[in-house]
Parts: C-alpha cells; structure tokens; sequence
C-alpha cells in the first residue's frame, strides 16, 4: 500500500474543500427564484393582436426573494407577477404581454428580472410568438431606374386566411411623387395597385399605406408599400 506524504494529504483535503464548496453553492437554500420554464414557444391566432406569456416560478431555499425590476427586451412588451416579494417555497407567475402591432412572422421577445438575491440575482426568460399574415402583398417595393421611362407598375394585394377578411381596403399616403390606383378584383380577397411615377428624372422614395379594415375583431390594420426611383 502507498504511503500517503503530506504533499498528497494536503492536495486530497483541498479536493474535498473544492467539493464542499461546490456543494454548498449548489445547495436548496442558495437556489432561490426558479423559473419552470424560462422559454416558450406560441403560435398566435390569426384573430388576435396581442400574445400572453406565463413563466410560473418558486422560490427554492430559505431566504426570502424579492423582485428589484422586471425589464423587457422592446416597449412593446410588458411584464408584471402580482406582487414582489415572495417566501420561501412560494409560487408566482411572471406574464408578459406583447402587444403585435403591425408585426407578422417570427417574433423572439425576453424579459429580465433582477431580484435581491447575493451576485446581482437577474435571470432571462423568453417566448417565440409566431404571428401569421393576414396579408399577402407582392411587391413590396416598387423600383424605377432615375431617368428611366416612367412606366406603370403593380402590387398584388391578397388574403390567404378565408376566416379573415376585410370588409374595405383604402390606399393612402403623401402619393407627392406617384399616381397610385387602388382596384378591387374580388370583395374581401384581391386588390391591385397600380402605380406610375409622375418623374424619374431625381431620386424620391413614396410610402404607399395599404388601410385595411376587418371589422370589430381585428380593427383597422395596415401595410406599408414602397414605390421609388433610385
């Protein structure tokens, strides 16, 4: 059997230090706010315009905790929990509301909370809200060449949702630089702009504001085309 020297005595009590240290930290009464689950996926109806994220937590450990500030990653997201002080093995919800605005697609939002726990005590959660379009236009942009021939050009407007439909599409916007006419294919479903710019001669660029009303539910929604000459 190997003879222990002090040199190896030494190097085992301080493994044994390293593991008690570990341990320690890791312990329930250092844990503090836990989230269930700090990352959410939601698909979002195509009816509504504002998403609602729930991240139940606890309190693990046995030390009171207590929320310092709640701050989101854009303004269009806002969260709130009922109170700010919570109790050893206590429960609470964190919900964040993101308000969708003209936004479609993918969406990735965080929030960070910042507690009085020791190191600063400020945890993200997430969501991922996938918004669908109510809306499909193409082109979105219109583009002429400067000193080109001042030609018409179009923009389809449909939509795809059969549930969702408008009941009146308008067109406004400055039109300082273009002649734009809005046509009604079919009621509810396919539009067309047309669009001819009054010169090409210097470069301007022209919002085009799609107005599109969908009654009482959805309210007015909009969609911003672009016509320009570059």
């Amino acid at each position: 059997m190997e003879e222990l020297t002090p040199n190896r005595v030494t190097g085992a009590a301080q493994a044994l230090l390293l593991v008690l240290v570990v341990f320690l930290n890791l312990s329930p009464s250092q844990a503090g706010l836990v989230f269930d689950k700090p990352h959410l996926d939601i698909q979002a109806p195509v009816t509504v315009t504002q998403t609602e994220a729930i991240f139940p937590f606890h309190v693990e450990g046995t030390s009171e905790v207590t929320l310092k500030a709640i701050k989101s990653s854009c303004e269009c997201t806002e969260g709130k929990t009922d109170k700010l002080s919570y109790k050893p093995g206590e429960q609470g919800e964190l919900r964040a509301v993101f308000k969708h605005g003209e936004r479609v697609g993918e969406q990735f939002k965080t929030i960070t909370v910042k507690t009085d726990e020791p190191g600063g005590g400020a945890q993200k959660v997430s969501f991922k809200v996938v918004i669908p379009r109510v809306v499909e236009v193409s082109p979105v942009a219109l583009f002429w060449a400067t000193g080109s021939q001042r030609e018409s050009k179009e923009i389809r407007i449909g939509f795809p949702d059969t549930e969702v439909r408008p009941v009146g599409v308008v067109l406004s916007g400055g039109q300082d630089h273009v002649d734009a006419i809005l046509t009604c294919l079919e009621p509810g479903s396919k539009y067309l702009v047309t669009v001819r710019p009054r010169s090409t001669s210097s470069d301007w660029k022209e919002e085009l504001v799609l107005e599109m009303d969908f009654g009482s539910e959805l309210g007015v929604r909009k969609q911003i085309c672009y016509a320009y000459v570059k």
